[in-house]
């Protein structure tokens, strides 16, 4: 059986330019996201005043990308809910190199 309903109106959000890159467990955490750089150079050229939103455990590979795109490492959604809300503030993600020993030895 289809069941249709009624069509909704949402308030428009003051959302904007803001992308959401993670797996949502089912506790609520935000997990890891593979290839998130492809992801990040992909939309930001679209980014001029947007911010994106990542699992903490992507850290290392988006910093790569910090210097040219807010970032914002989120541990999981009531964080994300309490930072659109105004309630807490994510910091942004600081850019830093690779260390020459955290590269892989082929």
């Amino acid at each position: 059986m289809l069941s249709l309903t009624q069509p909704r109106v949402y308030r428009q959000s003051s959302l904007g330019n803001c992308y959401f890159f993670g797996e949502l467990g089912l506790n609520g955490t935000i997990r890891l996201n593979s290839g998130l750089l492809l992801k990040i150079g992909a939309i930001k050229n679209n980014l001029a005043e947007g911010v994106v939103f990542i699992s903490r455990g992507n850290l290392d590979e988006a910093s790569l990308l910090a210097d040219v795109v807010d970032i914002r490492p989120v541990d999981n959604l009531k964080q994300l809910y309490r930072h659109l809300l105004g309630e807490v503030r994510l910091q942004r993600l600081e850019h830093h190199q690779p260390s020459s020993n955290s590269t892989a030895e082929v």
